[in-house]
């Protein structure tokens, strides 16, 4: 056994935990969960066979970066964090590893984002964007079944669909995010629904990687200021419902997210048309 390789240990942990039983289902699936997003770190930072002795505390910090771009929050980051010093003190009482990193890890304080969206304007823009190879193609439906559904990456690739359900004659795709296991509900749109039969039911697949490097291409040849990514398109989404009027807390189950506390802190901007709109009223009053 390869002591002191992290991600095999990460594993090794796992299977042990998993036979003794120790494990409640709800504990399993949260530390597979924080497991796997720091597994998932070291996948896009490139690093593979993680050593013990390189696990230092500026690779943590650079963690809680990786996170933050992610939008996990600072509570779900620290214990993925914390997950990973348990890992080592197990290991370590059962003899797989000698030494345990001195990690002086201190959560640091995340300032407050600005919300990236694609205004309607864009989307219009960037379903009309003509596109030359089969990959672009690809991107760029993806892209808009994330605007039209508001469902991450992750979960428009794991989309089968069997995940559509009839609720009142109406088409509703019902699934489990794979990020926080929190069912979310949506309607399938027609737009939605018009891609999904161009892709003959089954959604194109794209690495994350592969398709945000298309995108940021895309998003040149429409004016977009910024880096466009995956994550943009949820968040237009998001942004979309909230202008349009719909209440917090069905944007919330619509994203899957636990609460709408997290759905108001996230996308509490609305644009200046809403903000007119919603007031003219005022103006008329007086």
């Amino acid at each position: 056994f390869p002591s002191h390789d992290t991600q095999k240990l990460c594993s090794e942990f796992i299977r042990i935990r998993a036979e003794s039983g120790l494990f409640a289902p709800n504990t399993e699936r949260s530390v597979n969960v924080r497991i796997g997003m720091f597994l998932n770190f070291l996948a896009s930072q490139g690093i593979t066979n993680l050593r013990v002795p390189q696990l230092k505390t500026e690779l943590l910090y650079q963690f809680q970066d990786w996170c933050d771009r992610q939008d996990y929050s600072v509570v779900v980051t620290t214990r993925a964090i914390r997950q990973i010093s348990c890992i080592l003190k197990f290991c370590k009482d059962r003899g797989l590893i000698q030494n345990i990193p001195d990690l002086n890890y201190k959560p640091r304080k995340s300032s407050a984002k600005e919300i990236v969206f694609l205004t309607e304007d864009q989307i219009q823009r960037f379903s009309n964007l003509e596109v030359v190879t089969l990959d672009e193609q690809k991107a760029k439906d993806l892209f808009l079944w994330q605007v039209y559904t508001g469902m991450a990456y992750q979960d428009a690739q794991n989309f089968k669909v069997n995940y559509i359900k009839k609720f009142e004659g109406k088409k509703v795709i019902v699934m489990n995010r794979q990020k926080t296991n929190e069912t979310f509900y949506v309607p399938l749109f027609q737009q939605a629904e018009e891609l999904l039969k161009k892709w003959n039911n089954r959604l194109p697949r794209l690495t994350n990687q592969g398709f945000n490097r298309i995108l940021k291409r895309l998003g040149r040849q429409i004016g977009f200021e910024g880096s466009l990514t995956t994550h943009v398109a949820r968040k237009t989404a998001a942004t979309y419902w909230i202008n349009n009027g719909i209440d917090y807390k069905i944007v919330s189950r619509l994203l899957g997210h636990k609460n709408s506390l997290v759905t108001e802190a996230i996308y509490a901007k609305l644009n200046i048309e809403t903000i007119l709109r919603e007031t003219d009223h005022l103006n008329k009053a007086a």
